[in-house]
């Protein structure tokens, strides 16, 4: 009877694979069954099983197997945390009677989802993972408590979980009071690269390494993720250890070990390869009383609330005075705007605006009012208010359109760039091929120098390149009276470009005998059909300096065209290190373009702009900010029309939102 049911129940759902089926446990208004397994071994793909609440037991509710199958097993309601903690996966694990939660062993993958449920009291001697086990297997585990689980044998570890050679999805999970006879008392993973999202990790304890998290192997990502009381009994990193780590929006506070050495809170194993960022490491004690250590091992930290240690970028080293909210939630940061009466030192010190970073739908308010504007350091918790966006022309993201974002745009206006550059990638070989479609070319039509009477126009285009780290210069010329020299002799001998450089927005020094803060290059054609380049006083270029050119005549048209890496520093003529400019969007760089023209009679130079004394002071060079597509970086929070520059239209979309002027 069974087995004849089983088979209608899998033609059925063929015929309905498009949105699967709904089984349910142990009833529902669809088919149900008995026990969680029984339900696994009739779903194919796409087959939602739904778990009632209560408290779930014996064969069929323990080791659950999800057989390599795409389907979710969730909860009635995964979003309602007294639902997820009444529908209770209990597996009266103990000495002798070896049982876990869950186990993924067939190469299941994210499609295989499991959230909304509680899983207690799981035990495991001769394997690992108490809870729930991945061996080469990568589901998403979701809106999940593991509790109260442990592996108290030899094994690898993870007394609540335990990842192998996997990389599941983990977000909005509770690890607490697991344990682990080895590593790992809440979670173990090893040849994982998991990114551990939005997760609680309290109160687990190993004996020996990772009290909270142990991780080998690959790097491990913590993205917003609450480290708290954690133990590591004799081992190092009592909230994690790590081989290589990544931790963003991360709070690891009150773990701790009873090792003489060795971090209390963070551990990192390796030299090199792991990042801190936006995260608060304070009060992690020794358990025998001993001052503990906040970080043990080697790290790039920055923006980061952590005692005693690191000085880096954002990085600072105060109380961040945390309070408590609903449900018991301890570490919300103390704000005037929630009703404390002062404000934490970690508010508003994160490294960019909240929505930027993807924390927007989260609070570090017992109020539970999302984190609006700069993004706050440490973990947040998920609000359930509703996510209000900010406007455009609110900068600052504090849901108000006034003076403060006009200083804002201020602040940016003075050092606003001329013009933006387009990332594109360029062959420097003469023929522009790449220069044709969608290039905005710019008119040299100001007479900088003299007498170009035989220039009738002359034009120029400028991209880069994030793979090449180049500038790339494009430069036409009519000229019907040519004049060229076979190598440089002096600065009016010939036809040629002069091009100005300085690879950031600092300005001061310009190029005047010396080429580290900014430099100057010529390049003209000879009378061979050839072309040479120089630097601005005929000083021949390196070839280790990659510096492309190429000029073209065509009649009386000239066609140059140009690639070159930008400085922060030429140390060439001084025998110094030399260290190019990273271009990357958003960058603001001075560049300038000059075309010079030789007559038998005279010689005058055409520019962009009138701007003298270019040799002495690289203030006088343009501005252009490096661009892709309408991505700027940081700067695009001022442009509110997508251009990547800041312009009266920015200015008068600003008004409109202030004033709630009709367009």
């Amino acid at each position: 009877m069974y087995i004849r049911l089983l088979f209608a129940i899998h033609l059925f759902a063929i015929v309905n694979t498009a949105c699967g089926m709904n089984f349910y446990v142990p009833y529902g208004p669809g088919i149900s069954f008995p026990n969680i397994q029984s339900a696994i071994d009739a779903a194919i793909d796409g087959d939602v099983i739904i778990i009632r609440p209560g408290r779930y037991y014996g064969a069929g509710n323990h080791d659950i197997d999800f057989l390599g199958k795409a389907i979710t097993v969730r909860g009635e309601n995964p979003n309602n945390p007294n639902v997820v903690e009444n529908t209770r996966i209990d597996c009266f694990g103990e000495t002798g009677q070896n049982r876990r939660g869950f186990i993924f062993q067939s190469g299941e993958t994210r499609d295989s989802v499991l959230t909304g449920l509680t899983i207690i009291n799981g035990y495991v001697e001769s394997q690992s993972g108490g809870g729930i086990a991945c061996y080469s297997s990568s589901p998403t585990i979701r809106s999940c408590k593991i509790i109260s689980c442990q592996m108290d044998g030899a094994a690898g570890g993870g007394g609540g979980l335990y990842v192998m050679n996997a990389d599941p999805l983990i977000d909005n999970c509770i690890f607490f009071n697991n344990y682990s006879k080895k590593n790992g008392g809440g979670i173990y993973f090893e040849n994982s690269q998991t990114t551990l999202l939005n997760s609680i990790v309290k109160q687990n304890t190993s004996i020996n390494h990772g009290g909270g998290i142990y991780a080998i192997g690959k790097k491990i990502t913590l993205h917003n993720v609450l480290l708290h009381l954690n133990t590591a009994y004799h081992g190092n990193g009592a909230g994690i250890y790590a081989d290589e780590c990544e931790l963003n929006f991360v709070t690891a506070t009150e773990n701790g070990t009873f090792a003489s050495v060795g971090g209390d809170a963070v551990y990192i194993n390796s030299e090199s390869g792991s990042e801190i960022k936006n995260s608060i490491i304070w009060d992690n004690p020794n358990r025998d009383g001993k001052e503990g250590e906040e970080l043990t091992g080697s790290a790039d930290v920055s923006y980061t609330n952590i005692k005693q240690c690191c000085p880096g970028q954002g990085n600072i080293n105060k109380n961040p005075l945390f309070v408590q909210g609903v449900r018991g939630r301890q570490f919300y940061l103390s704000q005037k705007k929630a009703g404390q009466g002062v404000n934490s030192p970690c508010l508003n010190a994160a490294s960019d605006l909240a929505i930027n970073l993807g924390i927007h739908t989260h609070a570090t308010r017992n109020d539970q009012y999302h984190d609006i504007a700069k993004a706050d350091m440490g973990f947040h918790y998920i609000s359930p208010l509703p996510v209000v966006l900010p406007e455009p022309e609110d900068f600052n993201a504090d849901l108000e359109t006034n003076m403060k974002d006009f200083v804002l745009m201020a602040q940016n206006w003075n050092g606003r760039p001329a013009f933006a550059i387009q990332e594109d990638v360029v062959q420097v070989d003469g023929n522009l091929s790449e220069w044709r479609q969608g290039t905005q070319w710019n008119p040299l039509n100001e007479i900088y120098f003299g007498e170009p009477i035989d220039l009738d126009q002359a034009e120029y285009a400028v991209k880069w390149c994030r793979d090449t780290n180049k500038i790339y210069v494009a430069v036409r010329v009519q000229d019907f009276d040519h004049q060229f020299i076979d190598s440089y002799t002096n600065w009016d001998a010939s036809d040629r470009i002069e091009l100005y450089t300085q690879g950031n927005n600092r300005g001061g020094q310009g190029w005047y005998g010396i080429y580290d803060k900014a430099q100057q290059y010529m390049v003209g054609p000879n009378n061979l059909g050839g072309f040479w380049a120089t630097w601005a006083l005929g000083d021949g270029i390196e070839e280790n300096l990659s510096f492309d050119f190429s000029v073209n005549i065509r009649g009386d048209e000239i066609v140059y065209e140009v690639g070159l890496p930008l400085f922060e520093d030429y140390g060439g003529f001084k025998n110094q290190p030399t260290f190019e400019t990273e271009l990357v969007s958003g960058r603001i760089i001075r560049f300038d373009v000059i075309a010079n023209s030789r007559r038998k009679n005279g010689f005058g130079m055409r520019s962009e702009n009138l701007k003298t004394s270019k040799h002495k002071n690289a203030d006088q060079f343009s501005k252009y900010i490096l661009a892709n597509g309408s991505d700027c970086g940081d700067y695009s929070v001022v442009d509110l029309d997508d251009d990547c520059l800041l312009t009266n239209q920015d200015v008068n979309q600003v008004l409109s939102g202030w004033l709630e002027i009709p367009e």
